[in-house]
């Protein structure tokens, strides 16, 4: 009886698949790996599911493209509240949504949500922490409040913060659920089929928080894109990718000169929200490097650390020119 071999490798380089091949391995990944794409390759290679072309060490993208081409998307009846400020976040959460079956509106900030949660119908709120005017906990608070009695709309909150004290802050406020962000297909989809096929079950029984890992498994930083995951995504939205991609380069501009303006003038919340949203929509689209640069500036400014802030804008601005060009690269040798 053989034994299939998975190789995980955190050296992995291009070219070796012949010599993986020739040693009896069944599948290499990079490390970290996400577990959805490990559960994958295991099936693969146990041979708890079919593997389209036979006799091939299965790479990461081998693997995530047979599981893009086999798994149906399941689809949803129901009318969601998205609430995020960010373009980028905005334009890949209604693709997802959408392709899931789902109608949806958008509010850009707590003020808006709480209008719209008002005069509208809805199934389900996802709801963004960190956003200009009023935050995601004010908002969520504010609904709780003003919610009648025996109503409980499921919110659930779209972070990047998955530390212990940001979990029970979310809690505290009166959300539900955590969704990590980048928002991935299968962790959205597991939160939809919870809450919007088991909203009347009892708020204390909630799904178990691994997805949520998932969601943020953290990547690589050697390179300044994560070419997977910018190859999934540039698949999944199609001919909205370009739109999304257009818009991504704009508001990171816009973002960075926000945030020199902000630190000129001394205006924390401006420089920290900034970063803050340069980090999310950058590691949307897979912009590794600039997502986790922007997520150490975050934590710095926070503390109220801004000594170094012009360095840090000269260091930000230029990996985002060297991201740009990276990404724009990537998308130009992809077919169309």
């Amino acid at each position: 009886h053989r034994i299939p071999l998975v190789l995980l490798t955190s050296a992995s380089e291009r070219g070796n698949a012949n010599e993986l091949r020739e040693a009896g391995f069944s599948a290499y990944l990079p490390k970290p790996c996400k577990s959805n794409t490990l559960k994958k390759a295991l099936a693969l290679a146990l041979g708890l599911q079919p593997v389209e072309q036979q006799h091939t060490l299965l790479t990461q993208y081998e693997i995530e493209e047979q599981r893009d081409h086999r798994d149906v998307s399941p689809s949803f009846n129901g009318h969601v509240l998205l609430v995020e400020d960010n373009l980028v976040n905005q334009e890949v959460a209604t693709e997802l949504l959408s392709h899931l079956g789902l109608s949806m509106d958008i509010a850009e900030n707590g003020n808006e949500a709480v209008a719209r949660w008002k005069n509208g119908c809805y199934d389900l709120i996802l709801m963004d922490c960190l956003m200009p005017e009023m935050d995601g906990f004010q908002a969520t608070r504010m609904i709780r409040e003003l919610e009648p009695e025996h109503t409980h709309i499921p919110i659930v909150a779209l972070t990047a913060n998955v530390m212990a004290n940001d979990k029970q802050a979310c809690f505290d406020a009166g959300m539900d659920d955590f969704l990590g962000k980048p928002i991935e297909q299968d962790a959205l989809v597991e939160k939809l089929d919870y809450w919007l096929n088991k909203a009347q079950k009892a708020k204390s029984v909630l799904p178990q928080e691994s997805a949520l890992k998932d969601d943020n498994d953290n990547r690589s930083v050697n390179m300044l894109v994560d070419e997977q995951h910018f190859k999934t995504m540039r698949e999944r939205m199609k001919k909205r990718f370009q739109l999304i991609l257009s818009a991504y380069f704009e508001e990171s501009e816009s973002l960075i000169n926000a945030f020199k303006q902000a630190a000129e003038q001394n205006d924390l919340d401006i420089m920290v929200r900034s970063v803050h949203s340069l980090k999310s929509s950058s590691a949307s689209l897979g912009a590794q490097q600039i997502s986790q640069l922007s997520a150490t500036l975050e934590h710095r400014y926070q503390a109220g650390d801004t000594a170094d802030w012009q360095r840090e804008w000269e260091e930000l601005a230029q990996l985002f020119q060297r991201t740009m060009q990276a990404m724009k690269t990537l998308d130009e040798s992809l077919p169309a």
